[in-house]
């Protein structure tokens, strides 16, 4: 690799920053809705991967939480009617996750209430920027999403 690692280690630091800012300004903004980014990935994990199914495992490894903290996230969706389970026909141990009308309409809704301070964020932006950006994060995370730790 040819980049000098004082340049790797600069977008390193501004990455952390921003992850920190964008985590608490997210944690501010679902709160309005009862809800913590963590709640909220799990919705955006099933609208995502519709129409198939998630089993808690899936969803656990997806966004990076352990099986009893994905358990309790379901338990509260599944009450809310946002989620529902189903056993499996063969193995009864095993359930399937999906969200449900009213969990996709809620994830529209948070995400709508969202919308104008997220188009503050880009404000100053020119589309060709956004572009970039997009595609830069979507190189990252696709990287990440394929060498977990």
């Amino acid at each position: 690799m040819s980049i000098p690692i004082q340049k790797l280690g600069e977008t390193a630091t501004w990455l952390g920053i921003v992850a920190q800012l964008y985590n608490t300004r997210m944690h501010a903004l679902l709160s309005r809705h009862n809800m913590t980014l963590t709640q909220f990935s799990v919705l955006s994990y099933l609208v995502r991967n519709q129409p198939q199914k998630a089993t808690i495992s899936d969803i656990a490894d997806a966004i990076e939480v352990n099986q009893p903290g994905a358990t309790k996230i379901v338990k509260k969706f599944v009450t809310m009617d946002l989620l529902t389970v189903e056993k499996d026909s063969v193995d009864a141990r095993k359930r399937f996750v999906s969200i449900t009308p009213q969990g996709l309409a809620t994830f529209g809704a948070v995400q709508r209430s969202m919308g104008p301070d997220i188009v503050q964020w880009f404000a100053d932006w020119h589309a060709d920027e956004l572009d970039t950006l997009l595609g830069n994060l979507q190189k990252l995370g696709g990287w990440l999403d394929n060498n977990r730790l």
